[in-house]
């Protein structure tokens, strides 16, 4: 019993997986969804002649009024149900 209590919750806390990105940081390869949510903590960006790849079912999340500027090249992959997602944590006054 102690054994599967052990395994659910080694298999739980690894679905909840999540991703801190600094302010100013330079953006390039893959945000895979097992490391996401991703939370922006200031304006990002895609260097020129870099690719950033967006996996289906990322969510970034901007912690702010922030901006992703991109110079290089972004694919946001996606399917049916499972897109990538950017969302702004931004309360209205």
């Amino acid at each position: 019993m102690y054994i599967i209590r052990t395994l659910i919750l080694i298999s739980v806390s690894s679905t909840y997986a999540q991703t801190t990105i600094p302010s100013n940081t330079a953006l390039h390869g893959t945000l895979s969804k097992s490391s996401s949510p991703y939370y922006i903590k200031g304006n990002i960006y895609v260097p020129k002649d870099s690719t950033l790849i967006i996996e289906a079912g990322v969510q970034m999340r901007f912690d702010g009024k922030y901006q992703m500027s991109v110079y290089g090249k972004i694919k946001a992959l996606g399917a049916e149900g499972d897109t990538p997602r950017f969302n702004s944590f931004v309360l209205a006054v």
